[in-house]
């Protein structure tokens, strides 16, 4: 009788999976002699402890692509507040103290009402070290072969334009535009001028930068196309109703070119000739139609117009400033003529609407207040190489070197115990007959 033999058959084990050598570790010499176990042990612990990245996983924190997606994922402004001082955390607006010179409300923004950015917190902008965005390799726009590179910034060619255009300042332009619109008048609705969206079909946004506004208005709206001009094309993905434009807004614009609002914001450290500006601006209006300039007097006081001793460090740089812009053609303080200029223009309706926005925290403002002055001052601490620079090397002749020095008291005017300063923030709108 034949004999059943059953074999078992030996199970299979779980591969283990061995980690990987990364393609940039090299074993010391040292440790050839080791065995295979002993090896690979030393490998793993090494990797482990150096978390190494390869270049592919490697990330660096780059300026908005889009204006609805801003890469930011930030969440409070940073704390620049003196050790005696306590932060607040709120960043939803309240009311902030306005003073309108010919009665302008100021806008109720609906709860529905939302950005098309993610909210922002200054932490990313700003290095805890002394100096700002030390170690930073500037990086340059998608056209970063027709930038003029000058002190380790990149510059609109011809010298034009005295502020840098690269990532930095971008992200200072993106900042600003939060500002705007969580702490001025102007808020979510991005303009004060009597316009009615569902009849307007083109828009035109002078000095558009990194098209913060432009892309915030296509998105809102998405029938009327909004164009763009600045000197020195960004390459950003926008909504479709957006056309870009590169050109001088200071040189004569085409006759054939028709709008219904004109928006202008922030221009007062670039434009050398408003009137020639307003008188184009007019002439390319359709009659009926709206322009609305938004600037920032960079002039620190109290509100009766006095410096207080702690801000003077702070002053004292924006005189500067104002005298290299004299210089270069600019007037830094050509928002308090604007409403006289557009009238002389033939602008009629001329309305000016002013409020401040503190630099400073106290315990007598509110927490809207507060936080205001924590972004403005994020906001001046992280832009104040690329502000002095222009102005003061091409303005006044001095050095890079001699640039930095001189920024070093600002910074610790703006990390100490700044009291009772604000900025004023003017919005003026007119129409043409």
């Amino acid at each position: 009788m034949a004999q059943r033999f059953e074999l078992t058959l030996r199970q299979q084990t779980k591969r283990v999976q061995r980690p990987r050598r990364p393609g940039n570790l090299r074993i010391p010499t040292r440790h050839h002699c080791f065995s295979r176990k002993r090896r690979l042990r030393f490998l793993s612990l090494r990797f482990k402890r150096k978390h190494i990245r390869s270049s592919r996983q490697r990330t660096r924190i780059r300026g908005h692509q889009h204006a609805s997606a801003a890469k930011f994922h930030i969440s409070q402004p940073p704390d620049l507040t003196p050790f005696n001082e306590s932060p607040s955390s709120s960043l939803q607006p309240e009311n902030v103290s306005t003073l309108s010179t010919e009665g302008f409300p100021s806008p109720s923004l609906p709860p529905e009402a939302t950005t098309l950015h993610s909210p922002v917190d200054a932490t990313s902008l700003i290095s805890q070290d002394e100096g700002f965005f030390d170690g930073y390799e500037s990086e340059h726009t998608d056209c970063e072969g027709e930038a003029d590179v000058e002190n380790g910034r990149a510059y609109s060619p011809g010298q034009t334009y005295h502020l840098p255009i690269d990532v930095p300042q971008q992200e200072i332009e993106f900042l600003m535009h939060q500002i705007w619109e969580k702490y001025s008048l102007v808020g979510q609705n991005l303009f004060l001028a009597p316009v009615n969206t569902k009849k307007i079909h083109n828009i035109l946004d002078i000095g558009s930068g990194a098209y913060n506004w432009v892309g915030a208005m296509a998105g809102r709206f998405p029938h009327i196309k909004v164009t763009g001009v600045d000197l020195f094309a960004q390459g950003m993905v926008l909504p479709p109703n957006v056309r870009l434009r590169r050109d001088d807004v200071e040189l004569p614009w085409p006759a054939q070119d028709k709008y219904e609002f004109i928006h202008s914001r922030d221009m007062v450290l670039a434009i050398k000739d408003w009137d020639t500006l307003l008188r184009s601006a007019f002439q390319s209006l359709e009659p009926g139609g709206s322009i609305e300039l938004q600037e920032i007097h960079y002039s620190p006081q109290s509100e009766d117009g006095s410096v207080h001793s702690t801000a003077q460090p702070l002053a004292d740089f924006f005189s500067k400033i104002a005298e290299g812009l004299k210089t270069l053609g600019v007037d830094l303080h050509a928002i308090t003529l604007l409403a006289e200029r557009m009238r002389a223009a033939g602008f009629i309706n001329v309305t000016t609407n002013m409020s401040y926005i503190p630099i400073s925290r106290n315990d007598t403002q509110s927490k809207t207040e507060n936080d205001a002055a924590t972004w403005m001052r994020t906001a001046i601490y992280c832009g104040l190489q690329g502000t002095a620079l222009g102005p003061l090397t091409r303005g006044l002749g001095w050095g890079s070197q001699e640039v930095e020095v001189y920024l070093v008291g600002v910074r610790d005017c703006l990390k100490g115990g700044l009291q009772d300063t604000k900025l004023p923030m003017y919005v003026i709108h007119a129409q043409r007959p």
